[in-house]
């Protein structure tokens, strides 16, 4: 089921395009990542989806309605902003209630709450927003996106600023909320944490996407090769260079000593030819580990490209 559904969407400021014709679609449950350096149109991307910003041209429908109609369904959606602006004297449930009144919700007190203590913001409920740290200001953003069970979530820099043991507890939220039908729309600089959570990856580029598609399929338009790396042990130096030999066929290699080898493979469908050949020869296999190129070797590649 399509969420989200983006088509030629475009902002320009005095004929600079910011955002240039982007294209893309999101389906129910999906996390989705939309990556780029400082600048590249992200923030504006997002300012424009969730109704801030009017496009200068595009077409953008949400649950299957036109943009036009976009007042109307906002309640099912839900926005973390990259900085949000609170009121110091209130405390964390008086912001909560606020957002809800906003947002068409009534304040139920249990529920907002539930929310505070989901983020890891239940023991400081009734602490005035002033004394918050910038984590926990953070925290506060993502339970007020969460008002309502937004089918659609926006989430500009969900873990920036956040301490190790917070980025992973709402590393998992995400998942757990994707797993529940809610559809994210993330940001963020963190790539690793992009990597491990995100079903799909787009990389913006001076306004413009890149790069689209699941971590596997931009390390297969990345990558020539793929990097193996075998721990073995052999009986006889006869045996070793008998299946170095064999190994010619089907990889390139590019290291070795008396416990490792390191190939570089066409692709994984060659691993069983490897280790057949092994065991031809009698060889042990004690390791063989897959090295793929990482997100932020993408990334960065990509955006050194020019």
């Amino acid at each position: 089921m399509t969420i989200l559904k983006v088509d030629g969407l475009t902002k320009e400021y005095r004929n600079h395009k910011v955002v240039d014709e982007i294209s893309f679609s999101l389906n129910k449950g999906e996390i989705f990542a939309f990556l780029g350096r400082n600048g590249a149109g992200k923030s504006t991307t997002i300012n424009m989806l969730t109704g801030i910003l009017k496009p200068t041209r595009g077409s953008i429908e949400i649950f299957d309605q036109p943009y036009e109609n976009l007042n109307r369904i906002k309640s099912r959606m839900g926005v973390l902003p990259d900085n949000s602006n609170y009121y110091n004297d209130m405390t964390a449930l008086q912001h909560m209630f606020f957002f809800a009144r906003i947002k068409g919700f009534g304040a139920n007190k249990k529920a907002m709450l539930e929310l505070l203590e989901e983020v890891g913001l239940g023991e400081h409920a009734n602490k005035k927003v002033g004394k918050f740290s910038l984590g926990m200001k953070k925290k506060l953003g993502i339970a007020q996106a969460l008002i309502g069970t937004p089918e659609l979530l926006f989430l500009d820099e969900p873990t920036s600023t956040l301490d190790i043991e917070s980025s992973i507890i709402i590393r998992d939220l995400i998942i757990k909320w994707a797993s529940q039908g809610t559809t994210v729309f993330m940001t963020s600089h963190n790539l690793d944490e992009v990597e491990r959570v995100c079903s799909r990856i787009a990389i913006l580029h001076k306004g413009k996407i890149e790069k689209i598609g699941s971590m596997k399929e931009l390390q297969q338009s990345h990558d020539e090769h793929v990097r193996l790396k075998i721990k073995y042990q052999s009986n006889t130096e006869n045996e070793f260079q008998l299946w170095m030999n064999e190994m010619n066929q089907f990889a390139e290699i590019a290291a070795w000593n008396n416990e490792w080898v390191e190939l570089n493979i066409a692709n994984e469908g060659v691993i069983p030819h490897i280790v057949n050949g092994a065991v031809r020869y009698h060889l042990d296999l004690f390791r063989i580990e897959v090295e793929h190129t990482s997100l932020e070797t993408i990334f960065v590649n990509h955006e050194n490209k020019d």
